[in-house]
């Protein structure tokens, strides 16, 4: 496996602060069935599975899970999450560069959520893990990348969010952005005696936006690419759109 320092050595306990795995968006939900159904999907590789969301997800809606990710911390509590509502997923520590390495099967479609990708900082390797996804896809399946960021989340008003904000914990975004990348700061303040005060976490990201995932997807040799504005399905739109989605055809 390729030499890595993981982000999410300490922030895998707290990641689901976000919200509990169990927490699907209708939308989401409804935007998965129909470009699932559009693609005759059935086997599902959830390739950063993190905490266990996706996995979730898709396996209550009916389809064949598979799912790997290179922090063993964030497995480890997608494990305990998973075992807690009683479901049997099988999961894989592995760096989606290298799938095809530990994956026998192929799948109807390879998911990468969560803005996933974007931890990889050069073209190179950007194109080595999509080439890698579309190794273990069938002729005619589909990639799935997801991301929060777009060409409004980077822009100067939305340097600080507030993600979470509740009776226990105020979660906190505040980003920093130089040429193509940005550094998302994550600051966590607690509420109450019990916990520390305040925790702080870093990921570093490479900013990818709908052109340059025309070309990564094109140059690792997918075809039919569209770009999703949402779940809505809506075309991406750089002025509104608040979410990225990226497919392509294998």
């Amino acid at each position: 496996m390729t030499a890595y320092t993981d982000p999410y050595e300490k922030f895998a306990k707290s990641y689901d602060l976000f919200g509990d795995i169990t927490d699907i968006d209708q939308n989401e939900e409804a935007f998965y069935r129909q470009l699932f159904s559009q693609h005759k999907v059935v086997t599902v590789l959830d390739c950063a599975c993190g905490t266990g969301k996706h996995c979730y997800l898709f396996t209550k809606m009916g389809y064949k899970v598979q799912a790997s990710d290179i922090s063993e911390p964030m497995l480890s509590q997608a494990r305990e999450n998973l075992q807690k509502l009683g479901m049997d997923i099988s999961l894989k520590r592995c760096d989606f560069r290298e799938l095809e390495q530990h994956f026998d099967d192929t799948f109807d479609a390879v998911v990468c959520l969560s803005t996933s990708l974007p931890h990889l900082h050069k073209d190179k390797e950007l194109i080595r893990a999509l080439t890698s996804m579309r190794g273990v896809l069938r002729d005619g399946g589909i990639v799935i990348i997801d991301q929060g960021t777009t060409h409004s989340s980077i822009k100067p008003d939305r340097r600080f969010e507030l993600i979470v904000n509740n009776k226990d914990v105020t979660r906190m975004f505040v980003k920093d952005v130089e040429e193509n990348m940005q550094t998302i700061h994550i600051i966590d303040i607690y509420h109450n005696d019990l916990a520390n005060c305040l925790e702080h976490y870093s990921v570093v990201y490479r900013i990818l936006l709908d052109d340059d995932y025309r070309r990564l997807l094109k140059s690792a040799g997918y075809k039919n690419i569209h770009i999703f504005g949402g779940h809505d399905m809506s075309v991406y739109d750089p002025d509104t759109s608040q979410r990225l989605i990226a497919v392509g055809e294998a």
